[in-house]
């Protein structure tokens, strides 16, 4: 922390001096050029890392973290989806759990690409047509491998090239 002389200047603090508010530690990173990577915030004094996670990327800090909990809650989630490079939020939760090709379910076991056992872990949004009014207008729910198998729709055929 800095501290102020009898005259009231502000003191240098040597890097041995230095402790950081969050973790207690003495040690930074140490740049290519051999400088010690301290940072000030609020007057006290922070290491790389410490100041990286609580100052540059709040929505890691614990105290401002309850600001964006309702965002990343596992209750809103699901409902949560990517649409032509767009986050859109429903009122429902769209999909089920079970692919509509094959039936298998989340949690199921099945034979990946390279022949090893996997469990299914989500399920993916399949559209067959895009539609920028009704988003889940022609869409069906398919596991990861019946998803890959599935065409892409605007894909041209490599043997009319």
């Amino acid at each position: 922390m800095r501290e102020r002389n009898s005259e009231g200047k502000f003191t240098h603090q040597t890097f041995e001096d230095r402790i950081c508010v969050a973790c207690d530690s003495k040690t930074t990173y140490i740049d290519r050029t051999g400088r010690h990577q301290w940072r000030m915030y609020d007057d006290h004094w922070y290491c790389k890392n410490c100041y990286c996670r609580y100052v540059d990327n709040p929505i890691r800090n614990p105290i401002t973290s309850k600001k964006w909990n309702p965002i990343r809650h596992a209750r809103y989630g699901p409902r949560r989806y990517t649409f032509k490079d767009k986050r859109v939020q429903t009122k429902e939760i769209p999909r089920t759990g079970t692919c509509q090709k094959c039936g298998k379910k989340i949690g199921d076991e099945y034979i990946n690409c390279w022949g090893e056992t996997a469990i299914i872990k989500r399920t993916h949004i399949h559209h067959i047509q895009y539609d920028e009014n009704n988003p889940f207008g022609s869409t069906i729910e398919l596991c990861v491998s019946c998803h890959m198998k599935e065409p892409r729709i605007n894909s041209k055929n490599k043997k009319e090239m």
